[in-house]
């Protein structure tokens, strides 16, 4: 049983070392289609978007500041 976090990180190491190497192109490929449909392209989650999104709308609401798809034409 190990004594120490390090003696885990060891151990998962060790495992990550083994999963990925010798080379095999079809367990990367593999790999990279399961980290793009979880990680998509490296953007912003959906539900940080929406809530950034609220925030400003809320932001600009409180200081008062005209929305321009608010109708209010010139």
């Amino acid at each position: 049983m190990p004594l120490s976090a390090t003696e885990r990180l060891d151990d998962a190491l060790d495992a990550t070392l083994d999963l990925l190497t010798p080379f095999d192109a079809g367990r990367w490929l593999r790999l990279a289609v399961v980290a793009f449909f979880v990680g998509g392209l490296g953007g912003a989650p959906p539900a940080a978007c929406r809530r950034a999104a609220a925030t400003s709308s809320a932001v600009s609401a409180a200081s008062g500041a005209s929305s321009p798809t608010s109708g209010d034409a010139a």
